[in-house]
């Protein structure tokens, strides 16, 4: 695999999708015992191939629903290819959802210190690279503040800082865009990686 981080080779994930509700067991059995259980299925993803080679970075665009998340779960390891392989190496960080890994009652400060340890960075280590992150984050004003009071832009900037200025081998983020600054923390956030 030489300098490659992550080799996705003819992925394809498969959801399937009950076509009537099922509200218990009970009728679940039933309806699978009488062949009446009806289901379809939904490809999330196609026979997707790609490689990351050290020191590489991919954006994955697309609208709501074309399995840009699905993707990043898949390389992550949180979902296993219905069809194909996934190959990744060294340390992986997934950050898939908004409040991934957040405290919502600790407060930014402690979020990152948090975050940082869970990651075996050294108190000292996060100490030195405290206010580079208060700036990049540019959440100043607002680190002493619970994170449950912050709002999603403030949270998807705050996770940025997390995955771009804690080294580790491979990042994955489903970030949401559409709140200027936080767009503007994530796109500086790729030109940092």
């Amino acid at each position: 695999m030489g300098n490659v981080m992550v080799d996705v080779n003819h992925v394809s994930i498969r959801f399937i999708q009950n076509q009537e509700k099922v509200d218990n067991l009970k009728e679940y059995f039933i309806k699978l015992v009488t062949r009446k259980l009806r289901y379809d299925d939904f490809w999330a993803l196609t026979d997707v191939n790609f490689q990351i080679e050290k020191g590489e970075r991919l954006g994955v665009l697309g609208f709501n629903g074309a399995g840009k998340s699905t993707l990043l779960k898949t390389v992550a390891g949180v979902l296993k290819p219905t069809k194909g392989t996934v190959t990744t190496k060294g340390v992986i960080a997934p950050l898939l959802e908004l409040g991934a890994g957040f405290d919502m009652n600790y407060t930014g400060k402690e979020n990152v210190y948090l975050y940082g340890a869970t990651m075996g960075y050294s108190r000292k280590y996060i100490e030195e690279r405290y206010d580079e992150i208060v700036e990049f984050a540019e959440l100043k004003d607002f680190m002493h503040v619970p994170v449950k009071n912050y709002s999603s832009g403030m949270r998807a900037r705050l996770r940025s800082i997390r995955r771009c200025l804690f080294s580790t081998r491979c990042s994955l983020s489903a970030t949401p865009v559409s709140e200027p600054r936080a767009r503007n923390a994530s796109c500086r956030c790729l030109k940092t990686m």
